[in-house]
């Protein structure tokens, strides 16, 4: 009896050392990295939630190690909803506010702490400061910083952020002093980001001036500065009276300032989200530079209504944008290289 108690015992011990599986800190890198839950063994499915860049979440450690020894976020190949039969990605689990979750892989980097862009910033693939890409990261952005070193009297981060544009991770350096780590820095970034893509002056005004509420480095505070110089009211001369009142008899809003659509069929022309990576696709509430309603994701079907008159160049691409209903109710502005004709 005492034998088997033994055995049960050290059995329950490795289950629960099974389950004490280690971790590590990772930052999720891709705006509104998507959180997903194992449907069944092999098929992954949205979890409706996305991280902004810069979200510190624990990544579970599997066997395999690095090149400096380091244990590599356990993998699962899966393949997911909507995807074409037989795509798989490589998906790493994940503990975001105590629940276990999924995220693709390449969308975080563990072993790092989230830091912002302060001032637009080369960045470089090696050591070598000589070896520097061709495209400077403008400030504002979020990206992952490892560890310090120096090169030639200058100290740098190792780097890893997610290009947007290629749809792909980039890893190699940067200047430690183009960079903040501080939390609040972190944050006011954000909301001088946001503050741009705000039409309202009230609600403009009042993000901004929640910022001041942070402690924020001077680079930051200069940003900020610029950000609220537009604010303040300049005299008015006879001449700007006289203006203004011209301004009023013409009307609220000329009609330059109008975008100029195409409607497309009443009933609505049946179209397909597509990337060649299997990425989302931002939904926005205008054109270009309009505010992230929510991502669509890769293959899901969409009704468009209208379109720009003119087309737009994003990514590589000439093409319109088209104003789309995702069949829940949320409708805005999705560029056409990514949303194609349903077949």
């Amino acid at each position: 009896m005492k034998k088997i108690a033994s055995i049960f015992l050290i059995s329950l011990l490795a289950l629960c050392a099974a389950f004490a599986q280690e971790t590590t800190t990772a930052v999720a890198l891709q705006k509104d990295t998507a959180l997903w839950n194992e449907k069944e063994p092999g098929m992954m499915e949205w979890a409706k939630k996305d991280l902004d860049p810069g979200t510190v979440l624990e990544v579970y450690l599997g066997r395999d190690t690095d090149s400096q020894g380091r244990k590599k976020p356990d993998i699962v190949v899966s393949s997911w909803t909507n995807a074409k039969k037989g795509q798989t990605m490589n998906f790493a689990r994940v503990n975001y506010q105590g629940k276990d979750y999924y995220v693709i892989a390449n969308r975080i980097a563990a072993y790092q702490k989230p830091a912002v862009v302060i001032r637009s910033a080369a960045t470089y693939l090696t050591k070598n400061l000589a070896d520097v890409r061709k495209t400077a990261l403008p400030h504002g952005t979020v990206i992952a910083v490892g560890e310090e070193v120096s090169v030639q009297g200058l100290k740098l981060y190792e780097l890893t952020f997610y290009d947007e544009n290629q749809y792909r991770v980039r890893i190699g350096y940067i200047k430690k002093e183009k960079v903040s780590t501080s939390k609040d820095d972190i944050t006011a970034m954000k909301l001088l980001k946001q503050a741009e893509n705000i039409t309202d002056e009230n609600r403009r005004f009042a993000m901004l001036d929640s910022i001041s509420q942070l402690s924020i480095s001077p680079s930051v505070q200069e940003l900020l500065d610029k950000a609220l110089e537009e604010f303040e009211e300049p005299e008015e001369s006879e001449d700007d009276e006289s203006e203004m009142q011209n301004m009023d008899d013409m009307g609220e809003e000329s009609s330059s300032d109008k975008l100029e659509t195409v409607k497309l069929d009443e009933n609505g022309e049946s179209r397909m989200i597509y990337t060649s990576d299997d990425s989302s696709v931002n939904l926005r509430a205008a054109p270009v530079n309009g505010n992230v309603l929510k991502q669509l994701p890769n293959q899901s079907g969409v009704m468009a209504y209208e379109r720009t008159a003119a087309t737009y160049s994003m990514d590589g691409n000439d093409d319109y944008w088209y104003y789309v209903d995702d069949g829940t109710g949320t409708k805005g502005w999705v560029f056409g290289a990514y949303c194609v004709p349903k077949e």
